[in-house]
C-alpha cells in the first residue's frame, strides 16, 4: 500500500503557503492540494511548479467566498457573498433545495478554470470539508473532473454506520462511490474528517493502521 501525506488549503493564507513550501522542499509531504476560491492567497504558488510534489485543485464550497457572482449563487451564499459556513450547513441546503447542486457545478468549473490558468496541472482533486463526497454534490461535480481529465480523487476508506456527522460523512464517501457512473482513481482517506487540525501522532497511526 502506498501512502500519500497531502498538505491541503494552500491559499488559505500567506502563513500557511510558506509552511507547505517548506515541507515540499524537504519532500515530507507527497501532494500539495491548491484553494481557487476569491480569496485564496496564491502569490508565490508557482514555487510549487518545480517541487516534487503532486498538485490539485481544493475546491471550496464552504468557509469562503466564490469566484462567481451573487445573482449567480441566489439562496446559497449570504448578503455578504459568503458560501455556507461548513459541510453540515452546505448539506441542509442541497437537500431543501436541490438545484443548487448546479450553481455549485458552475462554481467549481470556475475554481477549476483560475486553477490551470496558474499552470498547474491536475493530479488530483478533493475538497474543503470534503464536501464533494455528497452524494448530490458528487453527481454534477463527477463528470466535470472527467471533462478536465482528473486522474484521480480523495474519497474516505472506513465505512461505518452509525449517525454521528463524521460516520455520515465516510457513509456519503461511499455511497458516492458505488452510484457513480465516472470512473477514477481512488486517493483512500483513512483520516476522520472532523479530526481536521486536531491531529496527532496517536489518531494518525489508529486511523491508518485500519485499512492496513
Amino acid at each position: 500500500m502506498n501512502i500519500c501525506i497531502t498538505a491541503d488549503d494552500y491559499g488559505l493564507m500567506s502563513s500557511v503557503n510558506s509552511a507547505i513550501e517548506i515541507l515540499a522542499e524537504e519532500e515530507k509531504i507527497s501532494a500539495v492540494s491548491v484553494m481557487c476560491h476569491k480569496d485564496a492567497i496564491l502569490d508565490t504558488v508557482h514555487k510549487l511548479k518545480n517541487l516534487n510534489v503532486a498538485v490539485g485543485p481544493h475546491l471550496v464550497f464552504v468557509e469562503g467566498k466564490p469566484l462567481l457572482q451573487k445573482d449567480k449563487l441566489k439562496h446559497l451564499v449570504d448578503d455578504k457573498l459568503q458560501l455556507p459556513r461548513n459541510y453540515w450547513a452546505l448539506f441542509r441546503k442541497t437537500i431543501l433545495s436541490p438545484s443548487l447542486v448546479e450553481k455549485i457545478a458552475l462554481e467549481a468549473r470556475c475554481q477549476i478554470e483560475r486553477y490551470l490558468s496558474l499552470g498547474l496541472k491536475i493530479h488530483f482533486v478533493n475538497s474543503h470539508q470534503h464536501v464533494h463526497l455528497f452524494p448530490q454534490i458528487w453527481r454534477v461535480i463527477a463528470p466535470i473532473l472527467k471533462e478536465y481529465g482528473c486522474p484521480t480523487v480523495r474519497m474516505c476508506k472506513k465505512i461505518c454506520f452509525s449517525l454521528s456527522r463524521n460516520d455520515l460523512l465516510f457513509l456519503s464517501s461511499y455511497a458516492s462511490q458505488k452510484v457513480s457512473t465516472a470512473s477514477f482513481d481512488k486517493c483512500l482517506s483513512p483520516i476522520d474528517i472532523l479530526g481536521s487540525g486536531k491531529l496527532s501522532i496517536h489518531r494518525v497511526t489508529k486511523n491508518i493502521k485500519d485499512i492496513i
